[in-house]
């Protein structure tokens, strides 16, 4: 079995992509990551201009006690 994608990973996959630093961009999509991001970590903090946006509230719920620093729509 494949081991999971981490965030820098992911997010090296997406600056590759879009040609964009993570770390000037107001919205990054990381879905459908193969293998997939199994748990957040602090890659994330690199994100200062972004907003992350969640679909599920529970999901938006544990963001905010995970990371709250971020601004959460």
């Amino acid at each position: 079995m494949a081991k999971a994608t981490t965030i820098k990973e992911a997010l090296s996959r997406w600056e590759e992509k879009t040609g964009q630093k993570p770390s000037d961009a107001k919205e990054i999509k990381l879905y459908a990551q193969i293998p997939p991001i199994e748990k957040m970590d602090a890659s994330l903090s690199t994100l200062g201009n972004c907003e992350l946006k969640m679909n599920n509230s529970s999901s938006s719920q544990i963001m905010r006690e995970a990371f709250p620093v971020y601004k959460l729509h």
